[in-house]
């Protein structure tokens, strides 16, 4: 009777544990599943020699025709990794609704804003564009050897920073409040070719001219001492400065807006990328 009653009770124990595990289970099959859910299998993260990006693939992009990657050149303010990767994810979500009407991959550098004056980071973001373009042609792909580049606020300063730095790369440009004053242009046999859509809102007095590491010391002096104050007036300024090295430059002031973008803005940008 002792036997029996001793294994009804590990019976029992065993029903219990199996149990257990089962509860576990399901627990990690519901959280592997809700992971799931909001992870998008359209955005890959790829590690390199020289750095690291986030490559989103619409749906739409066509694998027959030559597709211009979108490069939006972002500097996080995080200071580890893995803090900086999830600024640059967050700005893929925020991407998304552009790449998606204009049909193009989008890449988003791993980039940190203590680098934003280091010389090398352009050239980085270069081999970042060509790294790109061999993953997507090894799933068969074709892809233009030229970007496009998106950028608004700091990183619409950036955008026409590395346009004037790598011009033999770009096909079209669409900067955004550039933080009161973009890169100076360069002349370039490439300029001509290069089609370049600069946007402000009539409000937005957003202006990097005071702050490092957008510009130097010695750069906010000379800027601050030749170029107006208003910030449309500098906006117009910058953009005849544009047009006389030879981009061919459209331009829109929105009126009533201040430093963000809105959907018409948006419907703007991927006409002028698709156009």
């Amino acid at each position: 009777m002792e036997i029996k009653d001793d294994l009804t009770e590990d019976i029992k124990g065993l029903k219990k544990y199996a149990m257990l595990i089962m509860i576990i289970v399901i627990a990690v099959a519901g959280y592997t599943a809700y992971q799931s859910a909001f992870r998008d299998p359209a955005v890959q993260f790829f590690q390199t020699d020289s750095g690291s990006y986030y490559l989103y693939l619409p749906e739409s992009t066509d694998h027959e025709t030559e597709n211009p990657i979108l490069i939006h050149p972002f500097f996080g303010q995080e200071e580890e990794q893995e803090d900086l990767e999830d600024e640059a994810s967050r700005q893929i979500r925020t991407m998304q609704v552009i790449a998606d009407e204009i049909a193009s991959p989008l890449l988003v550098p791993v980039f940190s804003l203590d680098d934003y004056q280091d010389p090398a980071k352009a050239e980085i973001l270069a081999e970042l564009f060509h790294d790109a373009r061999n993953e997507l042609e090894e799933i068969n792909y074709e892809i233009a050897d030229k970007a496009d580049l998106f950028g608004f606020g700091e990183s619409g300063h950036y955008a026409s920073y590395w346009l004037n730095q790598y011009p033999e790369l770009v096909n079209k440009a669409v900067i955004g409040s550039p933080g009161g004053w973009p890169a100076e242009p360069r002349d370039s046999e490439y300029n001509n070719d290069i089609s370049v859509f600069f946007f402000q809102g009539e409000e937005d007095d957003f202006s990097l001219l005071d702050q490092e590491p957008y510009f130097t010391e010695s750069e906010q002096e000379e800027l601050q001492e030749r170029l107006p104050e208003d910030p449309v007036e500098r906006f117009n300024q910058a953009v005849d400065a544009y047009q006389e090295a030879g981009f061919q430059v459209e331009v829109k002031i929105y009126p009533e807006l201040d430093h963000r973008i809105t959907m018409e803005v948006n419907e703007d940008i991927a006409a002028f990328i698709n156009n």
